[in-house]
C-alpha cells in the first residue's frame, strides 16, 4: 500500500537514487551531474520548512522504502512571486506508470494551497505521454511549460486542466494575513 508523508533527512539517499537516472540518462532534469545524498539533504533543508518535500513510500509495514518524491521551490526572487512556486516530481523507474504520481502530486498541491501559495508552475520535457499525462490528468492549478525535446526551447505554455482558477486562484492578491509569511 502506498503511503505519503513529509520527506525526512534520512530519505536523502533514496531521493538521490531516484533522481540520478533522470540526470544521467535523460535531459528532463536540466542538470548535468547527479547530486549525492548530501546535496539532496542540503536542498531539502534549504527549503526551511516553507517549501514542502513529500515522499511516496511502500508503507511502514513494507519497509517504508521511498518510491517517488515531489517538492516545491521558490519560483523567482522578486517579491511579487512570493506566492508562486515551481514544482517537481520524480518517480522511481520500477513504479512509473502505476499511479504513484497521481497520489503524490495532489498531496503536494494541497499542501501548497494550505500554505497560502496561489500558483504552481511546472516545467517539463515533452518526451512521453506518461510524464506529461501525470499533470494533464489532474485538475490542478498548475501552469505547465513544455520544453521541446529536440531543442530545449519553450514549445508552449498551457494550463494543465483548462481553467486554473477552479482550484487555486490565479493572479490573486493575498489577504493581509498572508503577508506576514516570509518572502
Amino acid at each position: 500500500m502506498i503511503a505519503l508523508r513529509p520527506a525526512r533527512p534520512e530519505d536523502a539517499a533514496s531521493i538521490a537514487a531516484i533522481y540520478a537516472p533522470y540526470v544521467l540518462t535523460a535531459t528532463v532534469s536540466f542538470e548535468t551531474e547527479a547530486p549525492d545524498a548530501r546535496a539532496m539533504r542540503n536542498r531539502m533543508t534549504a527549503s526551511d520548512g516553507l517549501y514542502p518535500w513529500i515522499v511516496a513510500t511502500n508503507g511502514v509495514e513494507d519497509g517504508d522504502a521511498v518510491l517517488a518524491y515531489a517538492y516545491a521551490t521558490k519560483f523567482r526572487e522578486r517579491p511579487a512571486y512570493r506566492y508562486v512556486v515551481e514544482t517537481s516530481i520524480y518517480v522511481s523507474g520500477p513504479v512509473q506508470g502505476q499511479g504513484v504520481g497521481r497520489l503524490l502530486y495532489p498531496a503536494l498541491i494541497n499542501t501548497l494551497r494550505a500554505q497560502g501559495f496561489v500558483q504552481a508552475v511546472s516545467v517539463i520535457r515533452c518526451l512521453t505521454t506518461i510524464r506529461s499525462g501525470c499533470t494533464k490528468r489532474r485538475a490542478f492549478a498548475v501552469r505547465v511549460c513544455c520544453v521541446s525535446s529536440a531543442s530545449n526551447r519553450v514549445a508552449g505554455s498551457m494550463s494543465a486542466s483548462g481553467s486554473a482558477s477552479s482550484t487555486m486562484p490565479r493572479f490573486h492578491r493575498p489577504s493581509p494575513s498572508r503577508s506576514a509569511r516570509p518572502a
